[in-house]
């Protein structure tokens, strides 16, 4: 029997604390990296006049050029683990943008976007939705894959945040909205509905959106959008409800070598009408990956979220265009002291852009080996003692950690399984987590400091270990060497 609800995000979650063995790797069943539609008119994205969608998604989502040494992966500008990139946006347009109004999918490996459907938006700006496609984690990581699936998300938002911070635009970012109501936004199938609507695809979770503008007024309300600001007429077809002519458009349709279909849904603000138009019959191509835990878990976090809580997104420190694309992981070994007052900033960042949800400290050896958070702009000692090959074990034996120069920890408490809230609680834990290491590990590459994210972390309770209530990791970001002067 496969467990269910807040059940199955309780086993999740249990499978990837207690180590739970990942399968055997077959590179002929890898999942498709990237999803394509035809015939979708598909648009290459540039910085024209107007609010500068091309370059926020270049200097944030976009993927390198072919490397010769990564035969089978193209890194992109944001960390993902093992290279496998689960996370999708879809752009809603408004007015005042480089791309016309519309609904749109962006395609990172050729820095394209895809029209899937025609929007009305009720503010000048764009909402990016942020979805998982869960089958390119879990083909390598398995059951382990749910906490990490949210880490990648989170990296996803902070990378949006700051692009936009070099472009002098203002983002906001929501953890907590309601899963269906942003399927809607983007105009696709809930999640629940997904495989009803496409079968043989693999389903998207849109856990996270972003707020992108020039104004610094807050977006508007989520609830707002979906009454009036949505034009959702599906291609091919009439609408559900409202007597709206049929578009004129023709369906895209799903190529071969994508996981998803980008008809539009029709639908009613309280009555959830989902239904695919003539010619939208999706080619099936969904991997067999297992996983149903997974998957399962991740309906349950979508149905999280009444309304959407917004956050004001970005560092509180300059960041640059150019640290932006060249970020990479760094390869280990990660060795060398990092300096006092750039560890300092680092934990700064990590610490603002992760409350209330999760705490941030690190690890240090030099002078002495303790434990650290930032207090005032200056480093305070909360424990004794060298943990740094303790944090190399319980980060899944990566043994690199245990001769780090620092190690940045994110820290929760544990979830409140038996709180309504719990499913809730845990999603914006981890997807806070991703983000604040992402601004993190920026803090630190635009001062010189190496970084590489780790997001696999079992049976690590940090309260436990200094003897103190229960507090787990839920991330980390390994710094190496140096860090030059606050620019």
């Amino acid at each position: 029997m496969t467990a269910t609800g807040l059940a199955a995000v309780r086993a999740a979650d249990r499978a990837a604390r207690e180590g739970v063995a990942p399968p055997a790797l077959d590179w002929g069943r890898r999942p498709p990296a990237r999803r394509r539609w035809q015939p979708g008119e598909t648009l290459p994205l540039a910085s024209e006049p107007g609010l500068p969608l091309g370059a926020l998604l270049w200097r944030s989502l976009a993927a390198e050029p072919p490397q010769p040494a990564l035969a089978r992966t193209r890194l992109r500008r944001v960390p993902s683990a093992g290279g496998l990139y689960p996370v999708e946006a879809h752009l809603v347009v408004g007015a005042g943008c480089d791309l016309p109004p519309g609904t749109y999918h962006y395609d990172p490996l050729a820095h394209a976007a895809t029209r899937r459907a025609g929007a009305r938006h009720p503010a000048a700006g764009a909402l990016v939705v942020l979805t998982l496609v869960p089958q390119r984690t879990i083909w390598k990581y398995g059951l382990r894959s749910l906490p990490i699936l949210l880490l990648d998300l989170g990296h996803a938002v902070g990378a949006l945040a700051a692009a936009a911070q070099t472009l002098g635009l203002s983002t906001w970012a929501t953890f907590d909205a309601n899963g269906a109501d942003l399927a809607r936004l983007a105009a696709l199938p809930s999640p629940d509905r997904w495989l009803a609507t496409w079968p043989d695809t693999d389903p998207e979770y849109p856990l996270a959106a972003v707020w992108v503008t020039r104004e610094a007024a807050p977006p508007p309300a989520l609830d707002t959008a979906l009454d009036t600001a949505l034009d959702t007429a599906p291609c091919g077809a009439a609408a559900a409800t409202g007597g709206t002519p049929p578009s004129a458009r023709p369906c895209p349709r799903l190529t071969a070598g994508s996981s998803t279909m980008p008809a539009p849904v029709p639908a009613a603000r309280k009555e959830v009408t989902e239904r695919v138009g003539a010619g939208a019959e999706p080619v099936g191509d969904r991997v067999d990956v297992g996983g149903d835990l997974v998957y399962e878990a991740l309906r349950t976090l979508a149905r999280g979220g009444a309304g959407a809580r917004w956050r004001r997104a970005g560092l509180g420190s300059p960041v640059t265009a150019e640290v932006l694309i060249r970020r990479r992981s760094a390869r280990p070994p990660l060795a060398g002291p990092v300096r006092t007052a750039v560890l300092a900033e680092v934990l700064r960042e990590g610490g603002a852009a992760g409350q209330p949800e999760v705490s941030c400290l690190a690890t240090v050896a030099e002078p002495e080996a303790r434990l650290v958070a930032e207090e005032g702009g200056a480093l305070r000692t909360r424990g004794l003692g060298e943990a740094r090959p303790t944090l190399a074990f319980w980060a899944c034996e990566q043994g690199f950690l245990a001769d780090a120069g620092a190690v940045v920890l994110f820290t929760a408490a544990p979830p409140p399984w038996r709180h309504p809230d719990a499913a809730s609680a845990y999603r914006r834990t981890y997807l806070t987590a991703g983000y604040a290491g992402h601004l993190a590990l920026l803090a630190a590459e635009m001062r010189g400091v190496r970084t590489r994210p780790v997001g696999c972390w079992q049976r690590a309770d940090l309260g436990e270990a200094l003897g103190l209530d229960s507090e787990l990791i839920v991330h980390a970001v390994v710094l190496g060497g140096g860090g030059a002067a606050k620019p």
